[in-house]
């Protein structure tokens, strides 16, 4: 009995000893919480259509503030549209909620620093096993994407993404882009943008 008691007692011991590491690890991240990242709102609504969750504007804060009882619908209305990033234990529980349904098996932490830091410093984790030249095309489609939703004010949960990533990838092929070429004519843009972002294209 008291060789029992003393284990449960070491047992609490490490539980609280894991609770402050976790703690400081937070706090040390912390000054992410509440701040804007240009792109942010693009890049999440961007993982929810691929995820599946193709729910528009009004019916996602609802679906994610069931999620979790402390999500307000304002908070989550927010990171969706105006670059509000999460607090680290918040965005940590989206990611790892919205990566499950994904059906590649990327670290949900690879898919953090895409929201957070996007294509510039961190490539799409759902292209990394495709061979190198697909992925690039695939890198540049998603990057066109949302330099175009921006650039024509479309709201980042406007569109599907994930039909537009298909649609975006079968245009440049029909172009016959190189996509270590990194640049798309004006004219092609306007085109691209009427092929990818069409009214039948639209919720």
């Amino acid at each position: 009995s008291q060789g029992q008691s003393r284990r449960d007692s070491q047992e609490q011991d490490r539980d609280a000893a894991e609770s402050e590491q976790r703690r400081q690890a937070v706090a040390a991240i912390a000054p992410l919480a509440s701040t804007k990242r240009p792109g942010f709102s693009a890049r999440l609504n961007m993982l929810f259509s691929l995820a599946g969750e193709r729910e528009i504007a009004r019916q996602r804060p609802s679906v994610l503030a069931a999620l979790v009882p402390d999500w307000t619908t304002r908070q989550i209305r927010g990171w969706l549209t105006e670059d509000i990033v999460p607090s680290s234990i918040d965005l940590d529980l989206l990611v790892r909620y919205l990566a499950s349904r994904l059906a590649n098996d990327a670290d949900h932490r690879h898919w953090e620093a895409f929201l957070l830091f996007g294509t510039d410093l961190v490539p799409n984790p759902l292209y990394q096993s495709q061979r190198q030249n697909e992925r690039k095309l695939t890198q540049m489609a998603t990057d066109l994407i949302l330099e175009l939703a921006r650039e024509n004010k479309l709201a980042p949960d406007s569109y599907d993404a994930q039909l537009a990533l298909a649609r975006m990838t079968a245009a440049l092929r029909d172009l016959n882009v190189d996509p270590d070429q990194g640049f798309i004519q004006d004219g092609h843009k306007r085109m691209l943008f009427a092929r990818v972002f069409g009214s039948q294209n639209r919720h």
